[in-house]
C-alpha cells in the first residue's frame, strides 16, 4: 500500500505472478474507487474492471485487438495503423497512423480531421511535433500548433510550445532529482522575464500525482488508472497549470491520447506499445508490453524495464540469472544477487570433471577462467586454432542442444573444429549431435580423470555412437 500526504491512500493486491489484481483508492474528499484486472498466461491484461466498468481485452500473435470500446489494426510490421473507438449511441471515432522505416511515429489523424507530424533527431529523440492542419472548431482560436524539445541525453529538459502563427506560448523547463525522477516544472509565458517555479508530488509508480505553487498552494494533480489513464477528475483546480508527465520518461500527447515514451508510444487503455521493441526479444518476450508491474517496475526508454545491477556477471549471461528474480516466488535484491553471483563463479570456475581437465591440459581454473561467449554460452576451453571450440561433457546421454548447436555453428563459420570431451560414464552421443561434430573436422575424446589419460572416440562416418 501507498500514501499520499492525507489525502488518499492506495492499497494493492498481487497475484504469484507479482502482477497486481486489484487497486483500492481510499479518498478523504471522496468516493472510494476500485480497480480489478485479470491477466493472459502471457502476463498481458485480459480484463479490466475501473469502477464498475469493465473492459475485455484479445489479442492476436501478442497483439491488441480490442480493449473495451477500442479496436487495433496493425501494418506487416506489428505496427498499430487504425484505432476506431466506437462508444454506445455514437459514432465512430478513428485514429490513423503513419511511420517511418526506423518505426517512429510520424503523423497520426484525429477524428476531427487533424493532422499531427512528429520530428526527431538522430537519436530517437523527438524533436518537435506540428499540427499541419487543424479541426474546424479551432480555426478561429488562438490555440498552440506546434511544441519543440530539447533533451539532456535521453531525459526531455525543456519543451517550447508555439501559436499557429509562430509566436511562442509557454516554456517548459523539466528539473529532475536523478535519472528520469520529476523534481518541479519551471514554466514561463511569452512576453514574460521571470518563470514560475512548480515543485511535483511523485507517486510510487514514478507519476506525478500533484502540482504545487511556490507559495505551497496545489494548483495540479492528477487521478489515474494502475496503467495510466486519467481519471474524469484529472484537472487544475482553476484550469490554468498542467503537467504533461507520466510513468517515468513519459510525456502526453492530447491529440492522440498516447504517452510518448522515447522509442516508443504507449497506450494507457490496453498497457501496450503501438510498436515492437526496438530490442525484440531482448527486451522480454511480450515485445509490445508495458512492464508486468507498473508501480515497481519503470521504462523510461520504452526498450525493457529499469535495468537490474548483475555486478560482475557478463551482459550477455544476464539471461541465466533473471530466474533468481522470479522462480517461485521473487527474492529480495540481496538474496537473488548473492545467488546469482555464486551461480555465475560456479559456472566459471567448471565442475570437478571439467576442472580436471582444465588442469591436466594445464590452463587456469576459478571464475574469470573462460573469457569467451558464443551467443550467450561460454566453451569450456580457450577458442583459438590449438583447442578449436571445444566443450566437456559429463553426463550419461549425449545430444544435441542450443548451447552445442552455437558452438558448431561458431566453428563451422569461423574454419575451426568443434571437439567434446566426454567423461566414462556417457554412453552414448547422438547422430544430429556428431553429424555437427564431422562437419567441421572435428573429434570427441574421452577423459579418464582417475588414470588422467584423454583417449580419442572413433565415432566413424555418420549416426551416432554408443558403448
Amino acid at each position: 500500500w501507498s500514501k499520499t500526504r492525507s489525502e488518499q491512500e492506495t492499497r494493492y493486491s498481487y497475484d504469484n505472478r507479482d502482477q497486481i489484481t486489484s487497486v483500492l483508492r481510499l479518498n478523504a474528499d471522496g468516493p472510494a474507487q476500485e480497480e480489478r484486472y485479470r491477466y493472459t498466461v502471457n502476463e498481458q491484461i485480459a480484463e479490466s474492471r475501473i469502477n464498475g466498468i469493465l473492459s475485455q481485452h484479445d489479442y492476436r500473435n501478442e497483439c491488441v485487438t480490442q480493449a473495451g470500446d477500442s479496436r487495433y489494426e496493425y501494418d506487416a510490421c506489428g505496427r498499430v495503423i487504425k484505432r476506431t473507438e466506437q462508444k454506445r449511441g455514437f459514432r465512430p471515432q478513428e485514429w490513423r497512423y503513419r511511420w517511418d522505416d526506423f518505426d517512429r511515429l510520424r503523423e497520426v489523424r484525429t477524428p476531427d480531421g487533424e493532422v499531427w507530424q512528429y520530428s526527431y533527431d538522430a537519436f530517437g529523440r523527438r524533436t518537435a511535433k506540428r499540427n499541419i492542419i487543424r479541426a474546424a472548431w479551432k480555426q478561429n482560436h488562438h490555440t498552440v500548433s506546434e511544441v519543440r524539445y530539447q533533451w539532456l541525453g535521453m531525459a526531455l529538459s525543456a519543451s517550447e510550445k508555439r501559436y499557429a502563427d509562430g509566436s511562442p506560448a509557454l516554456r517548459e523547463q523539466w528539473h529532475y532529482r536523478g535519472g528520469f525522477e520529476l523534481l518541479a516544472k519551471e514554466a514561463r509565458a511569452a512576453n514574460d522575464d521571470t518563470s514560475d517555479f512548480y515543485p511535483i508530488l511523485i507517486g510510487p509508480d514514478g507519476a506525478p500525482q500533484e502540482m504545487y505553487s511556490a507559495n505551497g498552494r496545489k494548483v495540479w494533480r492528477r487521478q489515474r488508472s494502475l496503467w495510466g489513464l486519467a481519471a474524469a477528475n484529472d484537472a487544475s483546480p482553476d484550469g490554468r497549470e498542467s503537467c504533461d508527465a507520466g510513468f517515468m520518461g513519459q510525456w502526453q500527447d492530447e491529440e492522440s491520447g498516447l504517452w510518448y515514451n522515447l522509442h516508443r508510444y504507449m497506450d494507457s487503455r490496453t498497457g501496450q506499445y503501438l510498436s515492437q521493441d526496438p530490442l525484440k526479444l531482448g527486451g522480454g518476450l511480450n515485445t509490445q508490453s508495458y512492464v508486468h508491474d507498473p508501480v515497481g517496475v519503470c521504462d523510461p526508454c520504452g526498450l525493457l524495464g529499469c535495468p537490474t545491477d548483475f555486478g560482475s556477471i557478463p551482459e550477455e549471461h544476464h539471461w541465466r540469472y533473471e530466474r533468481y528474480l522470479k522462480g517461485g516466488g521473487t527474492l529480495e535484491p540481496d538474496t537473488w544477487y548473492a545467488k546469482a553471483q555464486t551461480a555465475w563463479q560456479n559456472n566459471a570456475a567448471g565442475n570437478g570433471f571439467e576442472q580436471s581437465v582444465r588442469n591436466d591440459l594445464g590452463l587456469p581454473v576459478g571464475a574469470g577462467s573462460k573469457p569467451v561467449s558464443i551467443n550467450g554460452h561460454v566453451p569450456d576451453l580457450p577458442v583459438n586454432s590449438q583447442y578449436g571450440v571445444t566443450d566437456i561433457k559429463n553426463v550419461t546421454y549425449l545430444t544435441s542442444s542450443p548451447q552445442l548447436e552455437a558452438f558448431s555453428a561458431y566453428a563451422k563459420a569461423n574454419d575451426m573444429p568443434f571437439n567434446l570431451i566426454i567423461s566414462p560414464k556417457t554412453q552414448s552421443i547422438s547422430g544430429p549431435l556428431l553429424d555437427s561434430v564431422r562437419a567441421t573436422g572435428g573429434s570427441v575424446s574421452v577423459y579418464d580423470p582417475s588414470a588422467k589419460v584423454l583417449s580419442p572416440v572413433d565415432i566413424g562416418s555418420q549416426g551416432a555412437w554408443s558403448k
